[in-house]
């Protein structure tokens, strides 16, 4: 009797240390994973601005203009230009407050990328952004201050027109 009794005390030991070992390994790895995902996020942002800027350096000295499809970055719905010449416009401060904080305090990003509450922001220095002044049918947009075009499946149409220093933004 006290030899099963052992046994099952040890068991008992061996049973709990191997829950806790696999505990352990399923938090870690989630956590791995999570981080991962996160690090592909940050790679796919990085590439859409360099196709961004390729794009808009392109559409700068050669005066051409042309519409494109833009694949946004995953889980992005949404990207606004901003002219950093212009003063910061009333009506994106009622829409997009932190694009508002951010152009309002001079902190030269002209691009962003919204994702519900969070967004991206990067400056495109190849050229000067400006906005249209034609009227927009899918995108919200002040005079030629800033355009905000929200995706469609993922993609935003926009024209790009090159006009020497500066490329002018507007709904494709």
């Amino acid at each position: 009797k006290k030899m099963k009794s052992a046994q099952t005390t040890t068991d008992i030991f061996v049973y709990a240390f191997a829950v806790i070992v696999v505990g352990l390994i399923l938090v870690f790895g989630a956590k791995k994973i999570i981080e991962i995902r996160n690090t592909g996020s940050e790679v796919e942002i990085m590439q859409f601005e360099k196709q961004l800027e390729t794009l808009i350096s392109s559409a700068r000295g050669s005066g051409n203009e042309f519409i494109e499809n833009l694949n946004l970055p995953a889980g992005f719905s949404e990207i606004c230009f901003i002219d950093l010449d212009k003063s910061p416009s009333a009506p994106i401060q009622l829409t997009h407050p932190i694009i508002y904080d951010s152009w309002d305090a001079e902190t030269q990003s002209n691009v962003f990328l919204v994702q519900n509450n969070k967004l991206k922001s990067f400056y495109i220095d190849n050229g000067v952004i400006k906005v249209s002044d034609n009227s927009v049918i899918n995108c919200e947009k002040d005079n030629s201050a800033y355009i905000c075009c929200k995706a469609s499946d993922g993609k935003v149409k926009l024209k790009l027109s090159g006009k020497g220093r500066s490329v002018i933004v507007g709904e494709g």
